[in-house]
């Protein structure tokens, strides 16, 4: 087995939502889900903006190295 630090938690999730009969099981993964939606989305978008800035400013240093 790969050893990967994340294993054990996503193995404790999966027996989280196996659960047969259990009725709260989608309900957990749903929330799950939207916690971390809610989570990456900005952070996602903050590095878009800096990518976006930081191409520009690269642009700028390499025009001002080629031109006299």
């Amino acid at each position: 087995m790969i050893n990967n630090p994340f294993s054990k938690g996503v193995i404790a999730m999966k027996k989280l939502l196996n659960r047969k009969g259990d009725g709260l099981s989608g309900v957990t993964f749903t929330i799950i889900m939207v916690v971390i939606v809610l989570l990456a989305v900005p952070s996602f978008r903050a590095l878009q903006k800096d990518n976006a800035k930081a191409s520009q400013n690269l642009g700028n240093q390499i025009v001002n190295i080629t031109t006299p």
